[in-house]
């Protein structure tokens, strides 16, 4: 398994200091078998539990910022069960290059950002983001005007 990330230690003026953890990229398997293993970004909270910090692909049952427990076989994590839901919810599209080329496109981006959610594109058109509920509604119906606009 390899290491993604940092420890560091900040200080500020009240003199406190906070920890911020180091995340790293584990090899989790979603399914009984071992079939869909896939490499995601975690930080570790104990030995069997990891928060999982982006969206797997191979399953909608776990999302960015859920904390899972794992079982560690050989160098592969099974999921066994999601100790805490994120207070994100997750939503996806599959975009084409001309939808995620567009301005309206990068300004739902930028609205995302605003209303402190999160948002990947991965393999080019997949498009997933982590929201807070109450915003549901708005993006979803800015992504029904890209795609019929463009």
């Amino acid at each position: 398994m390899g290491r993604r990330g940092y420890r560091n230690v900040i200080r500020n003026s009240s003199k406190q200091v906070k920890t911020i953890k180091e995340t790293l990229q584990m090899q989790i398997c979603f399914d009984s078998i071992g079939a869909e293993i896939e490499s995601l970004t975690v930080t570790k909270i104990d030995r069997n539990l990891i928060r999982i910090e982006e969206n797997p692909i191979f399953t909608d049952e776990v999302s960015y910022g859920d904390i899972i427990r794992v079982k560690k076989i050989k160098d592969v994590l099974f999921f066994q069960e999601i100790i805490e839901k994120s207070k994100l919810i997750r939503l996806s599209w599959i975009l084409t290059k001309e939808q995620t080329e567009s301005n309206q496109f990068g300004l739902l981006k930028e609205r995302i950002t605003d209303v402190e959610g999160r948002w990947e594109q991965v393999f080019g058109g997949i498009f997933v983001v982590n929201i807070p509920k109450h915003f549901k509604n708005e993006i979803e119906q800015e992504m029904v005007r890209i795609s019929k606009t463009i």
